[in-house]
């Protein structure tokens, strides 16, 4: 099954692969009111501007049409935040790229994981309202259901703020959501993973406060503590405590989305381009996933927080906005990450449910900001949406880099093979005068040189250098580590994998699950995800391999088969993707995505 979440972005991406929709009509641009003509012509340049994370003196732009082509993103709706007010809103493409349909500035899409930090506001809000703790024990308020303790409990319990920081060592990344139609579980189920519930339980599987470790099962704790604070529904509890207060008409966490709203909903378009069935899936796990939204309601949102940090705002105490922005040097609050810049703070989140990408971010001191909300997961667009809005508003860091040439010794020196984790491998190439990176045999990417021996990544911006170490040369990555050289002939289990030998690869691998070092890299979840990956940039057989050395160390997981099913299923092997299916209903009879997979295979 495939793990629909937010998704930070990576050291090393891999690249998307592309599948244009059919040419897009010229893009119809629908707004709200009507701008001046100095903001007309500030729209145009952003929509003839669109760059890449690293910006490059003498590169020139693209224009948002040709770049949703490219990606083959339906629809895209931006809001710019500037003086303290929405500068503009408008609406581009199709909501619905199967009928045609025409996306307009009243189409709600799924904000997927931006639903946490607006969750993390109610929450705060209603633990201030009901005199609650946010340091206490969570299983104080916690009513029907409770969070079983463990060994890494005992000593420090998780609390409602470790949860909303992601901090409380809880698992399970990110959700799947469900089909529409299907059975939803309950709350209790899902943290349980338990009846028609598609991830695991929810449990504490790092000593709560000790490191960062995303978890959107933390944030369903979160919203059974809220629910059961306030003995209200949800979605009620956030029109109440967030949306209503904020002016955020056009939003709402109802999962399934109410039959009245569903002519306004974008259906969504996922990384392998074939539209999400059904338009868009739901998300029981509404404090996680569930929210429907538009880009100026988010706007809204942003001037909200940045009043009230100000100390401004009616909605929102200037005490709470700082527990969510904190102006010290961190860079996660209590449901916002923010990110400092050459001394200054920016604000936001990002979003990724299945067929949605998403993003918002802002100053933390200063009235601007921006709202990138798309009906595909392609957030290499977003980002490119965001970097015009950066040049032509002149937010404060946006760097403009001027590429130089990199000398012969530089090239033959740092070119080589280097350890990115326990089971993969990092590539870098010399060819065509300039160093290339790629990770695990996948596509190559041109870093740029800026002087001095420094490289940016330039899907990324991540600075990357070469340094002569204790173990002999290694690539250091800002902020994510330094990575040595390896010897000649020595090869990491991706490796072994793809170049076919599966049964080394496999021992290799049984090897990194008994040692404590390689545990995280060959966690069930973490080679599923990688899966995915591979699987939505269109390189399913090498996906397929993935999810077969998951299945042999996870023998008794039946979302790792059904991932398995899936892999299968999507190179045409019909017969090898029904065993699977079957593989995993023996494990759970109940297991939805195995179920209606195997129906649909028997069928055709």
């Amino acid at each position: 099954m495939g793990d629909s979440q937010d998704r930070p972005h990576l050291l090393f991406p891999r690249s998307s692969m592309l599948n244009p929709l059919p040419l897009l009509l010229p893009l119809l641009v629908l707004q709200g009111t009507s701008v001046s003509d100095e903001t007309a012509e500030r729209i145009a340049r952003v929509e003839a501007g669109l760059r890449p994370p690293v910006l490059l003196q003498g590169e020139s732009g693209w224009s948002l049409e040709e770049r949703m082509h490219h990606y083959g993103v339906p629809a895209v709706g931006i809001a710019v935040i500037d003086d303290g007010q929405i500068a503009w809103h408008k609406v581009y493409g199709k909501s619905d790229a199967k009928s045609g349909a025409l996306a307009t500035t009243e189409t709600l899409f799924q904000a997927a994981s931006i639903s946490k930090p607006l969750a993390a506001m109610g929450a705060l809000k209603l633990a201030a309202a009901k005199g609650a703790s946010i340091d206490e024990d969570v299983n104080a308020k916690l009513r029907g259901w409770k969070l079983p303790t463990n060994a890494l409990t005992e000593a420090n319990p998780v609390t409602l703020a470790l949860l909303l920081c992601h901090r409380a060592g809880t698992t399970v990344h990110g959700f799947g959501g469900y089909p529409q139609g299907t059975e939803l579980p309950t709350v209790p189920e899902i943290l349980d993973g338990k009846g028609p519930a598609n991830s695991p339980a929810v449990r504490v599987a790092r000593a709560p406060g000790s490191e960062f470790d995303y978890s959107g099962g933390g944030y369903t704790i979160a919203q059974a503590w809220m629910m059961d604070v306030s003995g209200k529904a949800f979605a009620p509890l956030m029109e109440e405590l967030v949306l209503g207060p904020a002016g955020m008409k056009s939003s709402t966490y109802a999962q399934p989305l109410p039959n009245v709203l569903h002519a306004r909903a974008a259906a969504g378009v996922p990384p392998s381009g074939v539209p999400v069935p059904g338009g868009w899936h739901v998300y029981p796990e509404q404090a996680a996933a569930g929210l429907w939204t538009t880009a100026a309601d988010l706007a809204r949102l942003l001037i909200e927080v940045q009043q009230a940090l100000q100390g401004k705002s009616e909605a929102l105490s200037q005490d709470l906005a700082e527990r969510l922005v904190p102006g010290d040097g961190e860079t996660i609050g209590l449901g916002f990450f923010t990110r400092p810049r050459e001394g200054h703070i920016y604000f936001g989140h990002g979003g990724w449910n299945e067929g949605f990408s998403s993003e918002m971010i802002a100053h933390r001191d200063a009235g601007y900001g921006a709202v990138v909300m798309t009906n595909g997961n392609q957030p290499a667009l977003v980002e490119e949406i965001l970097q015009a809005i950066r040049v032509e508003y002149d937010w404060a860091a946006t760097k403009v880099h001027v590429p130089q040439p990199v000398p012969e010794e530089m090239l033959a020196r740092n070119a080589g093979r280097y350890r990115f984790n326990s089971e993969q491998a990092i590539e870098v190439r010399a060819a065509g005068g300039s160093l290339q990176l790629a990770i695990s045999k996948g596509p190559a990417t041109e870093l740029a040189h800026v002087g001095e021996g420094v490289f940016l990544h330039p899907e990324e911006g991540t600075e990357i250098t070469f340094h002569e170490t204790s173990v002999g040369l290694a690539l250091r990555a800002a902020e994510m580590g330094v990575f040595r050289r390896l010897a000649e002939g020595e090869r990491m289990p991706r490796e072994l994998l793809l170049e076919g030998a599966f049964d080394e690869a496999l021992a290799a691998y049984r090897d990194l699950q008994t040692k404590n070092g390689g545990a995280e890299a060959v966690a069930e979840e973490a080679l599923n995800n990688d899966g995915y990956e591979l699987l939505g940039s269109g390189r399913a057989s090498e996906a397929v391999l993935l999810f077969r050395i998951n299945a042999a160390l996870y023998p008794k997981s039946a979302n790792a088969w059904d991932s398995l099913g899936e892999g299968y299923r999507t190179l045409g092997d019909a017969s090898r993707a029904i065993e699977a299916y079957e593989a995993a209903l023996k494990i759970d009879s109940a297991f939805p995505t195995a179920i209606r997979a195997l129906a649909e295979l028997k069928r055709e």
